[in-house]
């Protein structure tokens, strides 16, 4: 069985390579590998940490595509972490 995690925050950070931040990207997710989420967040990076967020998800898997370019940079990731949401206790 899959382990599934609940999240609503990745952080991308190339500072290492401050250039080379995601011109476009394009966040989905999947239970099982195979099976792709519409797009969970899209967006543009600016600087050497991007911080994607969305609504809570429930997946094993995730996928960040990017979307732009610019000619003569690359895209680079030096760490990709991944944050939660704080569960709540029933009220019962």
């Amino acid at each position: 069985m899959a382990l599934l995690t609940t999240f609503n925050t990745i952080v991308l950070n190339c500072v290492n390579s401050a250039n080379d931040y995601p011109r476009g990207y394009q966040l989905t997710v999947s239970a099982d590998g195979i099976n792709l989420s519409a797009p969970v967040a899209t967006g543009t990076g600016t600087s050497g940490v991007t911080t994607i967020t969305c609504a809570p998800q429930v997946a094993r898997y995730i996928r960040v595509t990017q979307t732009g370019s610019v000619s003569g940079t690359y895209w680079s990731i030096d760490e990709f972490n991944v944050f939660g949401t704080v569960p709540t206790v029933p009220a019962n």
